[in-house]
């Protein structure tokens, strides 16, 4: 019984980590790609503003309490899904303008 209790304590932390964590996959493979080639081209940063506002939303929907038709907040997993989810892109848009202003300069220079 015991064991039992642990393998579904497991499952549940497993899966709730794959929330949290599992969206930032696609994304980290971009970022190192930028980090490698030292070039931000491609990249958008609307697409990371989107992402920030919804991300946003969703939890400004948490906080306030704005019950589903069931009347039950969703999991808390999901909030910091959200958190981790602006900090990545946050970052993502600072690695972009890192990149995209030393690519500037090295073109005026050169000029």
């Amino acid at each position: 019984m015991a064991f039992a209790a642990f393998m579904t304590s497991a499952l549940k932390l497993l899966g709730a980590l794959g929330i949290i964590f599992g969206p930032l996959v696609g994304y980290i493979g971009q970022l190192i790609k930028m980090q490698n080639s030292q070039k931000s081209e491609g990249f958008s940063i609307r697409v990371c503003i989107i992402l920030i506002t919804a991300n946003i939303l969703r939890i400004f929907f948490w906080y306030c309490g704005i019950a589903t038709r069931f009347e039950k907040r969703f999991d808390n997993s999901i909030v910091l899904a959200s958190i981790v989810m602006i900090i990545f892109q946050v970052t993502s848009i600072n690695i972009n303008r890192l990149f995209c202003c030393a690519l500037q300069l090295s073109t005026v220079q050169q000029i």
